[in-house]
């Protein structure tokens, strides 16, 4: 088990996030349920003058009618005018024209007793003489709509609560006990085996720092009285001309070369792990991941056209991404705050210029900017000293601050503020985290943690089809063609971060293409018969976050990289295809995906048959 990976932290941390989320979620439900209460009055009234208001226009038409000598109960062509009213208008649940005694001469919508008792009435007047009466019913879609973003903001708010307390919890655990356990442990056994080198602690905070250095500083004698003796061997040894003590000097140090007396080569660092900074990088670079589709198509091209437009920027996006791996592996060794920082301004130039953004081929080149930029950020980031030992939660963090924590956020935000606000408070946090990059301690690197070699190829294929189903789901297909409602954004990616989540906390592991087909069978399920959307996201999401927990280390390797760019960039040329062929792009996802899942399984069944042959023969 890799030190980063102890099982009940796991279990805590993912208690600490359910008791938070709970907690959290009850309070504001708490709190939105009573500024509704005071809001629902408004709501009912401003639901009643537009149903008046329409039964006004009504009572004009029908007014003019009469005038001219038509009695009410003669008008031809009302059920069909009437009817496309209540079509026009999602306000009106039913309207109905009586004549002046009250008897109902026409109706649509729903029937009288369902829709009577929330009627409006506005009269029918010809001179003094009232000649019947017209009935629009509102259906208070205002006030169902708000009851619906409550819950789905308290929702989405407690879950991720409960995201960035498990995250930080997991964190703290991992930083201040398990790596000094873990280190502790190392430090004893190498003792026992005659390895005396300095293991010591790090000096955070931690529990066993105190036992860390009392044990250092019980072997500190044995290096030292060693040192000594190595020291004054070197001084016969340099005045022995003729070599007549040479022999002599060998065999008293030989006891001595079992044993080990060395210094770390650099001191532990006090100010813990810098790397985490990767983490605020990839919630502000994925906060507007639920924005860019709906903001394509609403702001930018009209439909059908959008759908290219939506195509063309994620293509746009996953290109940037890929231009940026040869440029870390060029620069990231050598000069890795640079490609940090450098990667950071790039990016909040390219997500803050949204806000300004009317034009097709500018926000393109935004998103290529936004991806290369954040991609060169990141992975200069991952390739910090220290990241070996953080390597199976390094995956589990970075997933649910890029996939879970960073959309929420995004989605809550433009509830509150907008849009365009959205983009530009996002590309504002960026560029300050170019300025806290500056800040930070910094040691140097090797190439060995941005090794090319990454998992086989049917890790590979399940990887991209599952990236691919991922980013067609929830960052196209919901953000694009459901209501733009960014509380119900906001809680689509919570649930899907929630559920990417539980591999970690439950420790399950499944194989690749498994996991990979969770996900692509929901989305099938959702095209082939009319199932809610929402478990679809927790499928969706929960596939993604098996598939990653599966790779663990090896998920984060150039190769990999790789496999997720191919992913994004097939969704949004499915999105293109979609366009010119006529064609649902979640379909064309799914087919795909569905074929590199077969070959991934296949692939993986040969080279487990061929692993068996081997020991078969033998036995």
């Amino acid at each position: 088990m890799h030190a980063s990976g102890s099982r009940a932290s796991d279990r805590v941390a993912g208690l600490v996030g359910l008791v938070l989320s709970i907690a959290v979620g009850a309070v504001f439900a708490l709190v939105l349920l009573a500024s509704l209460r005071s809001e629902e009055a408004r709501l009912y009234e401003a639901s009643r003058m537009v149903a008046t208001s329409i039964a006004q226009s009504i009572s004009d038409v029908v007014q003019r009618a009469v005038q001219v000598g038509i009695p009410i109960k003669d008008l031809t062509g009302v059920d069909p005018y009437l009817s496309g009213i209540i079509d026009a208008n999602e306000e009106v649940d039913a309207v109905a024209i009586s004549d002046a005694n009250g008897e109902i001469l026409f109706r649509a919508g729903k029937p009288a007793e369902e829709t009577e008792a929330d009627a409006v009435s506005v009269p029918v007047a010809v001179g003094n003489r009232t000649v019947g009466r017209i009935l629009v019913t509102p259906k208070f879609v205002a006030v169902a709509t708000v009851r619906h973003d409550i819950a789905a903001l308290a929702l989405a708010s407690s879950i991720l609560a409960g995201l960035l307390g498990g995250l930080w919890f997991r964190l703290h655990r991992l930083e201040e006990i398990d790596l000094p356990s873990a280190r502790l442990v190392v430090a004893c056994r190498a003792a026992a085996r005659g390895n005396f080198a300095d293991y010591s602690s790090p000096p955070e905070n931690s529990p066993l720092r105190r036992l860390g250095t009392r044990i250092a500083r019980l072997t500190a004698p044995v290096r030292r009285k060693a040192r000594d003796a190595y020291a004054l061997a070197d001084e016969i040894l340099a005045i022995d001309v003729t070599g007549a003590f040479t022999s002599r000097v060998q065999d008293a140090l030989a006891p001595l070369s079992a044993y080990r007396f060395d210094h770390l080569t650099q001191p532990y660092r006090r100010a813990g792990w810098g790397g985490w900074i990767v983490l605020p990088m990839l919630v502000a670079a994925e906060a507007t991941a639920p924005l860019v589709g709906n903001f394509m198509a609403d702001r930018i091209g009209p439909e059908p056209i959008a759908q290219l437009y939506v195509g063309g920027g994620f293509i746009a996006e996953a290109l940037g991404r890929l231009l940026a791996i040869p440029v870390v592996l060029l620069i990231a060794a050598r000069l890795p705050r640079a490609g940090m920082v450098a990667g950071l301004l790039l990016a909040a130039v390219g997500i803050g210029s949204t806000y300004w953004n009317h034009d097709p081929y500018q926000f393109a080149v935004a998103r290529f900017a936004a991806g290369f930029g954040i991609w060169l950020a990141a992975w200069s980031a991952l390739t910090r000293e220290g990241t070996a030992r953080r390597l199976p939660w390094r995956a589990a963090l970075l997933l649910l601050c890029a996939w879970g924590i960073g959309p929420v956020l995004g989605a809550l935000i433009a509830e509150f503020f907008g849009r365009r606000m959205a983009f530009l408070i996002t590309g504002i946090a960026t560029a300050i985290l170019a300025l806290v990059c500056l800040t930070q301690p910094w040691r140097g690197t090797s190439r060995a943690s941005l090794s090319w070699r990454g998992p086989p190829l049917p890790a590979l294929l399940a990887l991209v089809a599952v990236m691919a189903v991922t980013v067609a789901w929830l960052q196209i297909h919901v953000a694009l063609f459901m209501p733009i409602r960014y509380s119900l954004l906001a809680l689509h990616f919570a649930l899907a971060g929630a559920a990417m989540s539980v591999p970690w906390w439950t420790g399950l592991r499944l194989q690749l293409p498994v996991s990979a087909s969770i996900a692509l069978a929901a989305v099938v399920a959702y095209l082939l018969a009319p199932v809610p959307v929402w478990p679809i996201s927790v499928a969706v999401g929960f596939g993604f976050g098996a598939v990653i927990a599966g790779l663990g280390a090896q998920g984060f390797r150039m190769a990999s990289a790789t496999a997720m760019i191919a992913g994004f960039m097939l969704a949004g040329i499915a999105s293109v295809v979609g366009f010119i062929l006529n064609l649902e792009p979640l379909s064309i996802v799914c087919v795909l995906a569905a074929a590199l899942v077969l070959t991934a399984a296949a692939t993986s069944a040969r080279t487990g048959a061929r692993r068996t042959q081997p020991s078969t023969q033998s036995g």
